[in-house]
C-alpha cells in the first residue's frame, strides 16, 4: 500500500470549565491531527496535543516536525504483514525519522492505524504485547468539592478515584477535603493522589505520614521534579510513591530504575503523549516490569484519537491491574476535530 496524501490540521478551542494541577490552569486545549491517506482510501489518524507548561514539547515545535516529514518513506512500509511485522516496521519509521514525544505518538497512532485497517486486525493486537484486556477507570475529581464527583463516579461502577494536591499553602484544607472523602466512600475505594511536586522535601515526609491515615493507593511525584528518586531513599516512604513526570527525563532514568528495583517506587504513570508514543511506553515497561512495578495508563488532557491509543496501550499491559486514567475530561469535545 502507498501513502497518498498527509494532512495536518489544528484541532481545539475553549473548554467548558478549566482544567488544573497544583502549578497550572487551563481553559482551552489546542493540538494536531494527522491525517494519511493510502491511494486505495485507507486513512489512519493520529494526534499530537502537548499539554502546554508540563509536557516537553510545544504545539509549534510538533506542526514543524510533522510539516518536514518526507511522508514518501511511508511507502517502503508493507501494510499487509503478520500483525508482529506491524510494532517492528513502525520502530524502525520511527527511528528514522526523530519528533518530539507528542508528534511521535502522533505519527505512530496514524502508521497503526492504517495497519489496522489494513490488516483487519485491532491496534492493540497491533502493538505486539500481549491479548488485549478489560481496561478498569479511575475517575479524576475536582480538589474542590469532590464528593459529588466521587458519588457520580461510583454511580458508573468506577472504584479507583483520583484527586490532586498540593496548592500552596492549601495542605491542611486538602488534608481536611480527603478526611471527608475518605468517610464518604468507605475503606474498599481506591484513592489514589497526585501532588504534581508541590511538597518541598523538608516538608514531604510529614505530609506523606499525614496522609497515610487515608490509605491512599499511592502519590505520585510529591516532590519537585529531578527529586522523586532521592527522597524515596532518605527512608520507606509511609503510602506508595508513582513515578509521572520524572519518568520523561532520561538523566533521571537510572536513579528510577534503581528506586523501584529497592521497592521505593512501586508504580510508573505512562503518558503517551508525555513519553512519545504507546511503543516508548511499552519499552520502559519492559525496563521497569522486572522490578516489581505496576502500571497506570493517563491521559494528558488529549482529544478522542490520543485518548483511543491510549486506551489500546492499556489493555495489552504487562503485570497487575491498576485503574486507568482514561476516564472522560473536559478537553475530550474540544479536540475532537469537528
Amino acid at each position: 500500500m502507498r501513502i497518498a496524501s498527509a494532512r495536518l490540521r489544528r484541532i481545539g478551542g475553549r473548554l467548558p470549565a478549566a482544567i488544573s494541577n497544583s502549578g497550572a490552569s487551563w481553559t482551552t486545549r489546542e493540538g494536531l491531527l494527522l491525517e494519511l491517506a493510502s491511494k486505495d482510501g485507507a486513512v489512519g489518524l493520529g494526534e499530537a496535543s502537548p499539554l502546554p507548561g508540563y509536557s516537553p514539547d510545544t504545539l509549534e515545535e510538533c506542526e514543524a516536525a510533522l510539516a518536514e516529514l518526507e511522508h514518501g518513506t511511508l511507502e517502503e512500509l508493507d501494510f499487509t504483514g503478520p500483525a508482529g511485522a506491524a510494532s517492528s516496521q513502525v520502530r524502525g519509521w520511527l527511528a528514522a525519522h526523530p519528533l518530539p514525544p507528542a508528534a511521535r505518538f502522533a505519527a505512530e497512532t496514524a502508521l497503526f492505524a492504517l495497519f489496522a485497517r489494513r490488516s483487519g486486525r485491532p491496534f492493540a493486537e497491533l502493538l505486539g504485547s500481549g491479548p488485549a484486556k478489560t481496561v478498569p477507570l479511575a475517575a479524576l475529581l475536582p480538589t474542590e468539592d469532590p464528593l459529588p464527583a466521587a458519588r457520580a463516579a461510583l454511580a458508573r461502577g468506577l472504584t479507583t478515584l483520583k484527586i490532586k494536591i498540593g496548592r500552596p499553602g492549601a495542605f491542611e484544607q486538602e488534608l481536611a477535603v480527603l478526611r471527608a472523602l475518605r468517610r464518604e466512600l468507605g475503606p474498599e475505594i481506591q484513592l489514589r493522589l497526585d501532588a504534581n511536586g508541590a511538597f518541598p522535601v523538608s516538608e514531604a515526609a510529614g505530609h506523606l505520614k499525614a496522609l497515610a491515615e487515608l490509605r491512599p493507593e499511592y502519590i505520585e511525584e510529591p516532590v519537585p521534579l529531578g527529586q522523586l528518586a532521592a527522597f524515596a531513599a532518605l527512608a520507606p516512604p509511609p503510602i506508595p510513591l508513582a513515578a509521572d513526570e520524572s519518568l520523561r527525563v532520561a538523566e533521571l532514568r537510572d536513579d528510577l530504575l534503581s528506586a523501584f528495583g529497592r521497592g521505593r517506587i512501586e508504580v510508573a504513570v505512562l503518558k503517551p503523549t508525555v513519553l512519545g508514543g504507546s511503543l516508548a511506553c511499552l519499552d520502559l515497561v519492559a525496563e521497569l516490569l522486572p522490578r516489581g512495578a505496576r502500571f497506570t495508563v493517563t491521559h494528558a488532557y488529549e482529544g478522542p484519537v490520543a485518548m483511543a491509543a491510549a486506551l489500546a496501550l492499556a489493555s495489552v499491559l504487562p503485570g497487575p491491574v491498576l485503574g486507568h486514567g482514561l476516564d472522560r475530561h473536559p478537553a475530550l469535545d474540544a479536540l475532537s476535530g469537528a
